[in-house]
């Protein structure tokens, strides 16, 4: 999962490079049509850059190309990509290259949740507005705060995973117990299966345990409670 989520950083960041090194090899820039959206001539360049090639008879504006406008928009917000005379042209890039990939990728994360140059009203499936935003108006304050809080739910539910797996993979550390025939606690030098609800071993004896023999050895209901409960259990 770390390798995808990194994969896809990376792959944002090479094409957010290749789009702004096409920008900067135009002498002239890239020209705009009346509505300020790329002309034909222009975005047929930038999917040539970009791929797939396929695109070129499907995307007729750069409207019909979201992920384009997206990272054309996104580029001009970082400040390397300006606008004059109806041309865009590109700025410096070398400093903002030159950055960790993490750090490129926590800029443009954050002038996507915290400003206006992207409306995604435009292209959110199910959702049809009458008369809808155009492709180069901000962002409604409604839409930013809503874009935030689903974030943060994202970022909550995450957080969750984690720590629940945290939890697992440390009881699955423990040795389990053994019982020996007349009740007695044994101890081997082997994880718990993994195949039980960590929760079960708290209530329930291992398989085949006569009944009244169901206890759990109080050493491992402290540790998995502070494991599950951190700060509750000494």
């Amino acid at each position: 999962m770390a390798a995808d989520y990194q994969e896809d950083l990376r792959s944002l960041q090479r094409s957010l490079y290749l789009y702004w090194s096409l920008v900067s090899s135009v002498r002239e820039g890239l020209s705009l049509v009346s509505s300020k959206l790329l002309s034909r001539p222009a975005l047929r360049q930038v999917i040539e850059q970009l791929g797939p090639p396929a695109d070129i008879e499907r995307i007729r504006t750069e409207a019909d190309g979201p992920h384009l406008l997206f990272m054309r928009l996104l580029l001009m917000k970082l400040g390397l990509l300006y606008e004059r005379n109806g041309a865009i042209l590109a700025a410096p890039a070398d400093a903002f290259f030159a950055l960790p990939l993490l750090e490129r990728a926590r800029r443009c994360y954050r002038l996507w949740l915290e400003t206006s140059f992207w409306n995604e009203l435009n292209y959110l499936p199910g959702v049809i507005l009458r008369p809808g935003p155009g492709p180069l108006d901000p962002a409604h304050p409604e839409v930013i705060h809503a874009r935030a809080m689903v974030m943060e739910r994202i970022v909550a539910y995450l957080a969750r995973l984690y720590r629940a797996r945290q939890v697992v993979r440390s009881l699955s550390a423990l040795p389990a117990p053994v019982w020996g025939a007349r009740g007695t606690l044994l101890h081997r030098k082997q994880p718990l299966w993994l195949g039980l609800s960590p929760a079960a071993w708290l209530v329930n004896a291992p398989r085949g345990l006569a009944p009244g023999r169901g206890r759990f050895h109080s050493s491992y209901a402290v540790r998995a409670a502070a494991l599950v409960r951190p700060g509750r259990a000494a």
